[in-house]
């Protein structure tokens, strides 16, 4: 026998509300790294995360962008060593579960 598709559709969608999803999507929370890389755009070019339909090209200030490249490289390093201490620990997991079956 096959299912009413239809009337499941209907049951799924009384039961899912979305709202608190569409929220966060309209609303993100942002990253620490998001707000400062957002707080330096506004340095460069004023207007350009929180008004960009009216940026003034004449008022952009390029020099930021050296803050910028210095930020992203410095966050770059960090995520790399997180990774690598993160790899390590689970290296050092695999190793001691080296002589165990695995796990059906």
């Amino acid at each position: 026998m096959m299912p009413n598709y239809k009337s499941l559709r209907n049951v799924r969608r009384q039961e899912w509300i979305p709202t608190p999803y569409l929220d966060k999507i309209n609303n993100p929370e942002k990253a620490p790294e998001q707000v400062k890389i957002e707080a330096l755009m506004e340095k460069m070019a004023p207007g350009i995360v929180t008004d960009p339909e009216n940026i003034d090209i004449f008022n952009i200030d390029l020099s930021v962008m050296d803050e910028i490249k210095a930020y992203t490289d410095e966050l770059a390093a960090q995520k790399t060593a997180e990774a690598k201490a993160q790899i390590k620990v689970d290296a050092e997991k695999l190793k001691q579960h080296a002589g165990c079956p695995p796990i059906c």
